[in-house]
Order: structure tokens, then C-alpha cells, then sequence
């Protein structure tokens, strides 16, 4: 019977700290559907790159083709420009935006000392 006990009592105070907390909740609750729509979901295509994709019999239904879609790919003369050129694009925009977020900032912060100066 204490086992019992136990349990309501811990389902009383989740139930209380929830009471408590819900506005904490609310607020958390924009960035977890975010997380959510942007991280997760997109996921389930992931399983595209697998398949031997049929637009009449959609992802799901589409016969598997294993890493057969990556033998082909990397078979092709271009799969070395693809790759370099990816790598490329991400350190170009890896560069870009720390510079440009470095300078922002930096121009921020002459603007913002220059008005608090007056």
C-alpha cells in the first residue's frame, strides 16, 4: 500500500510544479515546436536518400535500394566537383559569416560607446 502512496504523491506534486509553472511552459513551448519542425521532421527524408524513389508510390512505398543511390553517385566523374564544391561553399560561408558578424559587432559597439558618450 505505501508503494502506492508513493506514486500519488508524485503525481500530485508533478501536477502542482506544472500548476506552477505554466508560464515557464508557454514560454518554452515556441522554441520546442521550432526545434520540432526544423530539426526532426525534416529527418524522415533522410530515408529519401536510401530509396529508389517513385513519385506514384511515394517514399514510404518505394522499393529500397540500399547504398546503391552512393555507388552510383560517387561512380560519376562529377562526384569529386560535387564534393569539393560543397566543402568549398561551406567554408566561404563559414568565413563570410564570422566576418561579417565580427564587423557588425564591432560596428555596434563604436556607435553604441559614441552615443553613451554625450
Amino acid at each position: 500500500m505505501g508503494h502506492r502512496d508513493n506514486g500519488k504523491k508524485r503525481q500530485l506534486m508533478v501536477i502542482k510544479n506544472i500548476k506552477r509553472y505554466w508560464p515557464m511552459y508557454v514560454m518554452a513551448f515556441p522554441g520546442i515546436a521550432y526545434l520540432i519542425i526544423n530539426n526532426y521532421i525534416p529527418m524522415g527524408g533522410v530515408v529519401l536518400a536510401f530509396k529508389n524513389y517513385n513519385v506514384r508510390q511515394g517514399i514510404w512505398k518505394s522499393p529500397w535500394a540500399g547504398f546503391g543511390n552512393f555507388q552510383y553517385l560517387f561512380k560519376t566523374e562529377d562526384a569529386f566537383i560535387i564534393t569539393r564544391n560543397t566543402v568549398l561553399y561551406n567554408l566561404v560561408f563559414i568565413i563570410i559569416g564570422t566576418a561579417l558578424s565580427v564587423f557588425i559587432s564591432i560596428l555596434l559597439n563604436y556607435f553604441l560607446q559614441r552615443h553613451n558618450a554625450k
